[in-house]
């Protein structure tokens, strides 16, 4: 898939079209099937979304259209993100001003049907599952902060191999794991991700946590530790922003982060982590810097990433 940025701007603006009727949706909320808004029922209509099965209703109907648009744009910004590094030496301050339009509608998609209860005071999700953007389109199943031991481990292992005490760890797109809290007690730790319930779950816990676009989100501290772990986020992006000179990098490469910060200068492989292991800590295996041939297919950062596992841990350096 290709995207231009007339594509973008498009799927953004029928992103923010329907959630324009959704607000009105919720500003009538509770009601009865038959008293859905008429905006409703004319923008379902216009959209030739079908009408609703006997067990639906034009809520849940207009909710399922926005979870729709809401991943065929997110596919668009990945497209375009795509594009941009197969032309070679992205600008990335461009790259986030063309994406901007898809990334703040994905922003209003995470907040919508989320708020607080005007009664008891308490954030949550206002309305049913189905007729709830919020909660559909949530990676995040919990309700709590969670700790993996093995993560953890992961994390102690590479700060004791490269000798690092970082005193800022940032960990964009976290959603509800505290696993570095757990690994760097004495560090500032800073969980950022776009679904706002996770993120006020983690700060009802205790825990430094932002609502926030991590690729457009300026952290007051550069961070001496970086983490990208199962994250859908724009790792160059966040690297841009958000990390020092000379600090580390972990990612792994489920959702390909590790093969994207391999194919940027700034940053060197010089790690692995293994997902699985025995005995009490996982060894971190060292990799031969990449040196000054980063256009070689051979060079060692690709074929390390080739041979491993997508879950494996990947250490990067940064080299300014």
């Amino acid at each position: 898939m290709t995207a231009t940025d007339d594509d973008l701007r498009a799927t953004a603006e029928r992103l923010r079209d329907a959630l324009a009727v959704y607000e009105r949706f919720v500003e009538r909320w509770p009601c009865e099937s038959d008293a859905v808004p008429d905006a409703v029922e004319r923008y379902l209509a216009e959209r030739d979304a079908g009408s609703p099965g006997p067990e639906s209703s034009p809520g849940a109907a207009l909710v399922a259209e926005i979870r729709e648009l809401y991943y065929e744009a997110r596919e668009a910004e990945a497209a375009s993100v795509q594009r941009a590094r197969e032309r070679g030496a992205p600008d990335w301050s461009r790259v986030l001003a063309e994406t901007e339009p898809v990334r703040e509608a994905a922003r209003r998609v995470h907040a919508a049907g989320y708020g607080t209860d005007p009664e008891t005071g308490a954030p949550g999700y206002l309305l049913p599952r189905e007729l709830c953007p919020a909660a559909l389109v949530s990676m995040n199943a919990g309700s709590s902060p969670v700790t993996f031991p093995d993560r953890a481990a992961q994390y102690r292992a590479v700060a004791e191999r490269f000798d690092r005490s970082p005193d800022v760890v940032y960990y964009p797109g976290s959603g509800h794991d505290v696993s570095p809290s757990e690994a760097f007690p004495e560090s500032r730790v800073v969980y950022v991700d776009v679904d706002a319930a996770a993120m006020d779950d983690l700060k009802r816990a205790g825990y430094e946590a932002v609502g926030a676009d991590a690729a457009a989100h300026d952290p007051e501290t550069p961070a001496d530790l970086l983490l990208f772990r199962n994250a859908g986020v724009t790792a160059e992006l966040v690297v841009e922003v958000a990390l020092r000179p000379g600090g580390l990098v972990l990612a792994n490469d489920h959702l390909d982060s590790a093969s994207h910060l391999a194919g940027m200068d700034r940053l060197e492989l010089v790690g692995v982590v293994p997902d699985e292991w025995s005995g009490d800590s996982p060894a971190v295996d060292t990799v031969e810097p990449d040196g000054e041939n980063r256009s070689s297919e051979s060079r060692p950062a690709q074929r390390v990433l080739e041979s491993g596992s997508p879950l494996d841990l990947y250490v990067f350096r940064d080299r300014t």
